[in-house]
Order: C-alpha cells, then sequence, then structure tokens
C-alpha cells in the first residue's frame, strides 16, 4: 500500500505542478556566447519567466544561474544579472517573482557571496524596491 500512496501522490503532484522549480542556467552548461548573444538572452529568457508567472499553473519557485564571480567570468556575470533583473521589472510592473532566487556557482570566497548581497542592494535602490524585500531575501541565497 505505501508504494500505491506513493504512486497516487506523485500522479497528482504532476497534474497540478508538473515543474516545481524553473531555473535558468547561464553558467557552465550555457557555454561561452558574444556579449551581444548573451545579452540577448538573458533579456529573452527573463521575459519567458514573466509570460510563465502570467499562467495560473506557474512553478512555485524560479530563478536563474549566473557565471561564477571568478576573474574570468565576473563582467559577464554582473551583466546578465542587471539585464535579467532590470528586464525583469520592466516587463513584470516593477515585481519580482515569489521565490525568485539567483544562484551563484562555484563560490571559492565568502567575499564572492557578499559582493553579491552588494549589488543585489545596490539594484533594489537604484529601481526603488523596498530594501530587504523578499527579492533580496531570496536573491541573495548562493549555491
Amino acid at each position: 500500500w505505501f508504494a500505491w500512496t506513493v504512486f497516487n501522490r506523485v500522479i497528482e503532484k504532476l497534474k497540478t505542478e508538473p515543474v516545481e522549480d524553473f531555473r535558468i542556467d547561464f553558467e557552465d552548461g550555457y557555454g561561452i556566447r558574444t556579449d551581444e548573444e548573451e545579452d540577448h538572452h538573458a533579456k529573452a529568457a527573463s521575459d519567458a519567466l514573466v509570460a510563465l508567472n502570467r499562467e495560473t499553473t506557474h512553478p512555485p519557485f524560479c530563478g536563474f544561474r549566473i557565471k561564477s564571480f571568478q576573474p574570468e567570468t565576473y563582467g559577464r556575470a554582473t551583466r546578465t544579472l542587471e539585464l535579467f533583473l532590470f528586464n525583469l521589472l520592466a516587463q513584470n510592473g516593477g515585481w519580482i517573482p515569489e521565490n525568485f532566487v539567483v544562484t551563484l556557482p562555484k563560490i571559492k570566497r565568502a567575499e564572492e557571496v557578499l559582493v553579491l548581497r552588494q549589488l543585489l542592494e545596490l539594484f533594489e535602490t537604484r529601481h526603488a524596491l523596498k530594501s530587504g524585500s523578499r527579492s533580496t531575501a531570496a536573491a541573495a541565497s548562493a549555491r
């Protein structure tokens, strides 16, 4: 009966919530692109997230993974972060989706997490978002 119960719960979950966490990946699996191409993809990906969140059955968790803050990818990571978030706000009426997370990969030093936090706080200030809002709390989590 245990297996039958689990099976039925999984089926019900898949009917109502087939995707639990929608994470857009600009890190290793995305590869190396020209700046122009990644700029375009950052905007297009945030547009897709806005469209997804307008659906009645959108995933409860969403976000994106930027490139690492290692010296060779730091500039690209921060540019993608800014473009993605700016476009997300512009297309979504100044609103960050609930349970939105920015993932910072391959952390080598604690300072990298502090830098991400500072960048997100600066973004909040620039775009008149409430300080310490869920956008910062959720986005400041790094994996």
